[in-house]
């Protein structure tokens, strides 16, 4: 077990190990901000999102425990219901290819 207590950590894109919980608790902070009415400006938002790249390409390179997966699950389920349908860039990730909604 290691000093988080969730078993399970990564290394961040500076070298610094950061628990997987970490990752999953700035995301779900970034959605709950966009859900209240995100007010900042392009650039701040898409360098709040990116922590979903992160966890992406953690999901690539090990094995991550189910409940991780299922957390990871329902806060995406929450930022869809945030991001209007159709696509408005091609060639990204879905969480940058979509615009919020308002």
């Amino acid at each position: 077990m290691d000093a988080t207590g969730d078993g399970f950590r990564v290394v961040s894109e500076v070298g610094e190990t950061v628990a997987m919980s970490r990752l999953l608790d700035a995301w779900d902070g970034v959605v709950g901000t966009v859900e209240d009415g995100y007010w900042l400006g392009i650039d701040e938002y898409r360098h709040d999102i990116a922590v979903r790249g992160v966890i992406e390409r953690r999901l690539a390179e090990s094995d991550v425990p189910a409940w991780c997966l299922e957390r990871l699950a329902e806060i995406d389920r929450r930022f869809r219901r945030l991001l209007l349908p159709e696509p408005a860039r091609a060639g990204v990730p879905w969480w940058e290819a979509h615009v919020r909604t308002s």
